[in-house]
């Protein structure tokens, strides 16, 4: 069972926690958990067939996945992720993505839209 977490992770810059994929999943978690949202970091659900990285379960019971897009993606990979976005949704997920480009060229905008999103 996945608890979500509400405290900021200390990061050294070198090596990331465990449950992070990535310094983006990680900077995003911190901002949004500083600013009072508590979220499960690289949640998996069918098995593992899909591990989202960064969820947050509202009290009505309201499933919003944070996708943290951070290489460009070659034609086959950009398929997969709108096919399982699709996926999701269909099985009530909300699914947000946030690009790393747009996450560090205006963090303050990105977070201000998450988390209007996720309330």
């Amino acid at each position: 069972e996945y608890k979500p977490l509400n405290q900021v992770i200390n990061y050294d810059g070198t090596s990331l926690p465990n449950n992070f994929k990535s310094s983006l999943a990680l900077g995003l978690f911190n901002d949004l958990v500083a600013r009072g949202i508590a979220l499960i970091p690289n949640y998996k659900i069918a098995n593992g067939k899909y591990i989202l990285d960064l969820v947050s379960i509202g009290l009505e019971g309201k499933k919003v996945a944070i996708n943290c897009n951070t290489n460009a993606y070659n034609l086959i990979d950009y398929k997969k992720i709108i096919s399982d976005k699709r996926t999701l949704e269909r099985c009530g997920w909300k699914v947000l993505e946030v690009e790393a480009s747009d996450y560090y060229i205006n963090k303050t905008q990105v977070i201000e839209k998450l988390i209007l999103e996720l309330n």
